[in-house]
């Protein structure tokens, strides 16, 4: 790869851009820009892969290591083990949704003492039809809402 660059940039450097027309160094450079590309993209699915092996590697050393040094998962706290490493156990909550809505009465008495937060989540598909059939309401509830670009995701075409 290291050759073609110095190849192209001394192509580049020889030719001299001509207005409104294509020069060598214009085609062999969208050619570097091509190849560059089919390379990292390679480069990317290779990466995955070892990323995907390693990652089984690292949780069946992992349950090894849970299983030798006799840690209850079920049980909180910190247990230290050679070179620094450090095994974590803690007890998750999830509450039940529906639950929670048979008893809004009981939570909303509580006022500013209620021990969770309303957070609204948007239903994509029920939003669209509001779009199309109640556009005077779509259009207010559009104050409301920042759209922003998300991080951009990667993957192999084909795989799920």
């Amino acid at each position: 790869m290291c050759q073609e660059r110095k190849k192209l940039d001394l192509i580049r450097s020889q030719n001299v851009q001509q207005k409104g027309g294509t020069t060598m160094a214009n085609v062999f450079e969208e050619n570097d820009i091509n190849n560059e590309i089919s390379y990292l993209s390679q480069k990317w699915i290779e990466a995955k892969q070892l990323e995907e092996k390693w990652k089984t590697v690292r949780v069946d050393i992992e349950n090894k290591l849970i299983s030798l040094k006799k840690i209850d998962a079920n049980s909180p706290g910190s247990h230290l083990l050679d070179h620094g490493l450090k095994v974590s156990c803690k007890l998750n909550r999830k509450w039940k949704n529906e639950f929670l809505k048979e008893n809004m009465d009981t939570l909303s008495m509580l006022g500013e003492a209620c021990p969770f937060k309303l957070e609204f989540k948007e239903d994509k598909k029920k939003m669209d039809a509001l779009e199309l059939y109640n556009k005077e309401i779509h259009l207010k509830l559009q104050d409301g809402v920042d759209i922003y670009p998300a991080k951009p995701s990667f993957s192999i075409k084909g795989d799920k």
